[in-house]
């Protein structure tokens, strides 16, 4: 029997094939329970591990002293490669790694480890892995001698490289909120490309929330990090190119959970390019290149990512941001914005934008400015700061081509405000194109069931001015009520089971509801043979039913006159069947080009006629 008390059994490579790798068997007296702790590496690694700081914390947040540094403890390992033992992991130098004797070994057999003198309850493991995907393990395993065998007692997957990572048990099985990120929703035949990504925790995108980067195998050099670091020239890129749907994603891991109500993106460019948009372009304000990308933000849900309901569309070289405003429960009229219906020969530019209460542009209100997208020199802030000179800006983030519809820019505002006019300067064209729009749409934010809602559009008889201030007036609820329009219907503001039904629908020009006005039926669409007409054929036990399974105000039902109504009464008949009712339904005129919300009913009667003075 021979009683060693420490021995060391080195095997050098031979020089000759110009393997230098050492691979050493450390002989020592047994430890006791949990005096023993390792890391070990469960991902197959295509080179070698590398890890260049590795500490172990009995505080779940890392927040106290390294263990290993305080007590002494010696680090070990599977083995190293020559030069690099196990030590350099904890020299607190990031330019020193240990390095694992095994070239692209199989998961489970490249491990660093320590042994202490006292019995450490290790809950947090600090971690520098190699910022290169071929050096690094995704997944880690937390073990624990029990005096016989190692023990496993935590697994962290989408561990990340390049970056410090604290992985604890809320790594390890992280909760509903915990985690958030954004995904690439569509094919892309390039990388994927961050520059910044910002969650934030109120729609207003203002209150930040830091967190711990986690993301998809990242490009070699381009670690999730670089989306984090408030660094325009830097980015993190996807390993893939080209990229499926749902294969590139990058996010935020928190210890607790949270709610994200704001998610901003900036898409990075290729180095050349990333220059150009810092420097800025002959308009000052950048480039933006491609077609618009899609990303959708989803939580993690304890078990899986799930979708939080939003989505953000982004060009590389802009920023773009989504407001979670139904998850806020946002009151209606709380938000407005105008949206642009047609397309521009230059990104579309505002130089500046003003929104009051009173339709003679009196009672400006103030908010926080909100918008679709914008070049990384030119954010929403820069329509409202007082200056209609074209030095200060907010440029909508398209390509230098110009922008399609459906750009916007608005304002988030304090309390609920009934706005009934808006002053707009937007820049006038050149001999390079033109970056204003001709026809502007007012909307309001009509709550988180109805989403935004168009107030009024400008620009259909002649177009909104541009290179001087042109005055928007909304029509206040005084006028929409007193204006006639010769299209008038009525929209289930909910979703439908099966069919929206409906047996009879009248319309009247006064509030008590006699002498029904005559005009043609129309409606959003039918189904089997149950025709829009029998809607208005006076028989309570004919109906007519809408497309299959609407979603809100996507059903609707109504007529047209022959010269211009005011509507003051509705008379409906409904479903008995709930699968075949809305729980409300709307009022809507339309005296221009915009359908008008007039008014919504809800408490509505099934099975005989109820009369909806408006």
């Amino acid at each position: 029997v021979v009683d060693v008390q420490d021995a060391r059994l080195t095997f050098n490579g031979s020089k000759e094939t110009g393997c230098t790798a050492i691979s050493s068997l450390e002989v020592l007296s047994l430890p006791g329970s949990s005096q023993m702790w390792r890391l070990k590496a469960m991902s197959a690694v295509v080179q070698r591990w590398r890890v260049h700081e590795f500490g172990l914390h009995e505080d779940e947040s890392c927040s106290d002293a390294d263990v290993i540094q305080q007590s002494r403890g010696q680090l070990f390992s599977s083995g190293y490669k020559d030069g690099f033992p196990p030590q350099l992991a904890g020299d607190g130098d990031l330019a020193t790694s240990w390095t694992d004797a095994c070239y692209g070994c199989d998961g489970g057999s490249a491990w660093i480890g320590a042994s202490f003198d006292s019995v450490p309850r290790i809950k947090c493991v600090k971690l520098y892995q190699a910022a290169e995907n071929e050096a690094l393990s995704a997944t880690l395993a937390l073990e624990s001698w029990n005096q016989t065998a190692w023990e496993l007692q935590e697994l962290f997957a989408d561990t990340q490289g390049g970056v410090w990572g604290r992985f604890n048990s809320r790594w390890a099985n992280p909760l509903e909120g915990y985690r958030w990120r954004v995904v690439l929703a569509t094919n892309l035949t390039s990388r994927l490309a961050v520059t910044e990504l910002e969650f934030f925790s109120d729609v207003g995108c203002a209150e930040l929330l830091p967190g711990e980067a986690l993301a998809s195998d990242a490009a070699s050099g381009y670690v999730s990090l670089r989306a984090f670091d408030n660094d325009g020239m830097t980015s993190w890129a996807s390993s893939c190119k080209p990229c499926a749907a749902r294969e590139a994603w990058i996010g935020l891991h928190y210890d607790e959970a949270v709610t994200v109500l704001c998610a901003a993106v900036t898409l990075g460019l290729p180095p050349a390019r990333q220059l150009q948009t810092i420097i800025g372009s002959t308009e000052g304000g950048g480039v933006a290149k491609g077609e618009p990308i899609r990303l959708e933000l989803e939580l993690w849900n304890s078990s899986a990512w799930v979708s939080a309901d939003a989505a953000i569309y982004v060009r590389a070289g802009a920023r773009a941001a989504t407001a979670r405003l139904s998850a806020d429960d946002l009151q209606p009229s709380a938000a407005w914005r105008i949206v642009n219906l047609a397309p521009t020969t230059r990104p579309w530019r505002v130089q500046e934008i003003e929104f009051y209460t009173q339709t003679e542009c009196d009672g400006e209100v103030k908010g926080k400015p909100i918008a679709s997208s914008h070049l990384p020199l030119n954010p929403p802030e820069r329509a409202f700061d007082g200056d209609s000179s074209a030095i200060s800006a907010w440029v909508a983030g398209c390509v230098e081509s110009g922008c399609e519809e459906g750009e916007w820019l608005g304002l988030l505002l304090d309390a609920p405000a009934a706005l009934q006019c808006v002053r707009i300067y937007q820049s006038s064209g050149s001999l390079v194109g033109d970056p204003s729009s001709a026809i502007l749409r007012a909307e309001r934010w009509a709550g988180p069931e109805l989403g935004w809602e168009t107030v009024r559009t400008f620009g259909t008889v002649s177009r909104v001015p541009a290179g001087t201030w042109a005055e928007l007036i909304i029509l206040s609820a005084e006028a929409k009520f007193s204006t006639k329009a010769t299209e008038w219907r009525l929209v289930a503001e909910g979703e439908v089971q099966k069919h929206w039904s409906v047996a009879e629908l009248a319309m009247f020009d006064n509030v008590e509801c006699q002498f029904p006005l005559s005009g043609t039926a129309a409606s959003s669409g039918e189904a089997s043979n149950r025709f829009v007409t029998a809607a208005f054929d006076g028989q309570l036990n004919t109906f007519w039913w809408s497309q299959s399974s609407p979603g809100p105000l996507e059903a609707w039902l109504g007529l047209a006159f022959g010269v211009p109504q005011l509507v003051q009464c509705v008379q409906i008949v409904l479903s008995t069947d709930e699968s075949y009712r809305a729980a409300s339904v709307q009022l809507q005129s339309r005296p221009e080009a915009d359908w008008l919300h007039i008014r919504s009913f809800g408490r509505l009667i099934a099975s005989e006629r109820q009369n909806l003075p408006v």
